[in-house]
C-alpha cells in the first residue's frame, strides 16, 4: 500500500469513527464496483425525519499545497459517485425515501491534528 493510500484509509477510518460517535451507522466501507470505482463509506444518519442513507466520499490530505481536500471532488468525480451509488442500490436491492451524497475533506497533520469539512448533499 503506498503512502497516499495509507493516508486515505487513515482518513476514512477517522471519519467513520467520528460519524459513529455522532450516532451514524456505517454499513459499508470501500465498496468497489468493477472499473467504475469505489464508495468510501455508506452510512445511515439518524434524523428527525427518519434515517437517511448517505454515500460518503472522503478526501484526505496532509497539506493544502494542492488546495483543500474537498476541492479534489470535481463535477466528473461527483457524477461517478452518483453512478456508483445507483449501482450499490441496485446490487443491494435497496429502496429508500431519503438518500444523499456527502463529501468529507480531512486535513491531517501528524501526529494528531485533524480538521474535517463535511459537505452535505453534493449536487452534480
Amino acid at each position: 500500500m503506498n503512502q497516499n493510500t495509507s493516508l486515505g484509509r487513515l482518513g476514512e477510518s477517522y471519519v467513520a469513527d467520528c460519524l459513529t460517535r455522532q450516532g451514524w451507522t456505517i454499513i459499508e466501507r470501500n465498496w468497489r464496483f468493477h472499473r467504475l470505482g469505489e464508495l468510501d463509506l455508506v452510512a445511515i444518519e439518524p434524523t428527525a425525519d427518519g434515517p437517511t442513507l448517505v454515500f460518503i466520499e472522503v478526501k484526505t490530505r496532509s497539506g493544502t499545497s494542492f488546495g483543500q481536500p474537498i476541492d479534489a471532488v470535481t463535477p466528473t468525480k461527483a457524477d461517478r459517485l452518483y453512478r456508483l451509488a445507483g449501482a450499490w442500490l441496485r446490487q443491494r436491492r435497496v429502496s429508500v425515501d431519503r438518500l444523499r451524497l456527502d463529501v468529507v475533506g480531512v486535513l491531517h497533520r501528524p501526529p494528531d491534528d485533524w480538521r474535517l469539512t463535511h459537505l452535505r448533499g453534493v449536487m452534480r
